[in-house]
């Protein structure tokens, strides 16, 4: 044998092995994107699930809170555990609901205060500036801004 024939076998070799390893990598990617693929799927149905269970969860906590109305209607001592008791069930669901969402503590409903004068003003404000002037004479009552 030659020394090129050897070096054209080197190098078929060498063509060979390449073509392996390419075709081992496609298959790796292929497989890498079926398991992101897998897992995304997965992914979204357990937020389903926790979604609907948070549904669930705030129709109970509507129905104890409803049956709380009927027990403080008949004066019973049980009614504040019961409304308290609601209170957490639909707590839980708000926040089982927002579990998967962007900026999921943004969704969630909280108590706060709120100066309700001056939210008043500010919104007939607002309207006031996109009607005609004397189309519409709009303002709060005297009371209500004491």
């Amino acid at each position: 044998m030659t020394h090129d024939s050897i070096f054209i076998i080197l190098t078929v070799l060498g063509l060979v092995g390449l073509a392996i390893g390419c075709a081992w990598l496609a298959a790796g990617r292929r497989s890498a994107r079926s398991a992101a693929a897998a897992s995304l799927l997965a992914q979204q149905e357990a937020v389903r699930l926790i979604r609907l269970t948070a549904h669930d969860l705030h129709e109970l906590g509507l129905a104890v809170l409803g049956h709380a109305d009927q027990l403080r209607a008949e004066r019973t001592a049980q009614a504040p555990d019961m409304v308290s008791a609601a209170s957490q069930l639909m707590s839980l669901a708000d926040e089982l609901g927002a579990y998967g969402l962007p900026n999921a503590s943004d969704h969630i409903l909280r108590d706060q205060s709120v100066d309700i004068v001056r939210a008043l003003e500010e919104a007939v404000a607002a309207v006031s500036t996109q009607l005609a002037s004397g189309r519409r004479s709009w303002r709060l009552p005297g009371q209500a801004a004491a």
